[in-house]
């Protein structure tokens, strides 16, 4: 297995910058609003001001700064939050008055895998173990199907191994009308994929959103019968080969355990060591950067307000 840990990979665009992703949002009562070098920012209306999120954008520089500040007052911002690009200068971001904020809203550590690659060399960078319990599961009989644009039933027969999952490992599962609402936002661009064992029951599921050439994994799952034969991995392999197939470039699996961060990411050491075996690029985020435009939110974040 090649896992490399890194902190300076080229820019990868993420789908949280797109107009995919604002729509999505927008049942959440947020709207995107983007600068004139498209740098998404997301505004929701709030009692002391509006609320604004930016995250996972390219590069800022002053000039990007200053546009965002002057858009975001005009919208009556209480606050500012940057999750800035793993490449961003934080001289530029302390120089604007921002400071670092230690309540993320994406996770900060995640694993890229680069589908440019052959199949070849994918096969090549998982580890021993996944590679024995990918061919374990395949002989066993599990098959996989996948989806573009999942219709109403696939999103629900989805959702009902996520929330197995869920309960299993005690993590919290968006609603169902989340799912619905990435998919009418993202369409084509949404992807799901099933995986049935050798009797041909669904034994898990994983769900994937696209943009700019990044896929992203949203959320995954295995019954207790799918862990049991190793389908997770076999699911994991084929997803990475369909999305690979669907012409994206980079998938970002979304989500590392992180001990700068471990109240975010306590329970999260499990999955990270599954997606771990897949062998991709390990990128460790730059801290939140938050700057409070409003007299009224800079006296609260003094007292009450610090988990901002």
């Amino acid at each position: 297995m090649e896992n490399i840990e890194s902190t300076e990979v080229s820019f990868i665009p993420d789908p949280r910058q797109s107009k995919k992703w604002g729509d999505y949002l927008a049942i959440y009562g947020w709207k995107m609003i983007f600068t004139s070098k498209d740098v998404g920012i997301l505004v929701k209306p709030f009692l002391l001001g509006s609320l604004v999120k930016i995250q996972r954008c390219r590069v800022l520089d002053k000039s990007d700064i200053e546009e965002i500040e002057k858009i975001c007052l005009e919208q009556k911002a209480a606050f500012i939050k940057i999750e800035p690009s793993v490449s961003q200068n934080e001289q530029v971001l302390l120089n604007a008055g921002f400071v670092v904020s230690r309540f993320p809203q994406t996770p900060t550590k995640t694993m890229y895998i680069n589908l440019q690659l052959s199949e070849e060399e994918l096969w090549k960078k998982i580890s021993k173990s996944g590679k024995y319990a990918i061919r374990r599961a395949q002989r066993e009989g599990a098959t996989v199907e996948t989806f573009t644009y999942p219709k109403e039933d696939t999103i629900k027969k989805a959702f009902s191994v996520f929330k197995n999952t869920a309960q299993t490992k005690k993590f919290y599962l968006p609603p169902l009308s989340d799912y619905f609402g990435r998919v009418k936002a993202f369409k084509e661009s949404a992807y799901m994929v099933f995986v049935y064992d050798g009797e041909k029951e669904l034994v898990g599921a994983q769900f994937f959103v696209a943009d700019k050439g990044t896929g992203v994994f949203v959320t995954g799952g295995t019954t207790s019968k799918g862990r049991g034969q190793n389908t997770g991995y076999e699911l994991m392999w084929k997803s990475i080969l369909y999305l690979k197939k669907c012409g994206l470039m980079y998938l970002d699996l979304e989500g590392l355990d992180d001990p700068r961060f471990p109240g975010f990411t306590k329970n999260w050491g499990g999955f990270s060591h599954f997606k771990e075996k897949f062998g991709g690029e390990i990128v460790t985020q730059q801290f939140p950067y938050i700057k409070y435009t409003s007299a009224t939110m800079r006296l609260l974040s003094k007292w009450s307000l610090t988990s901002l």
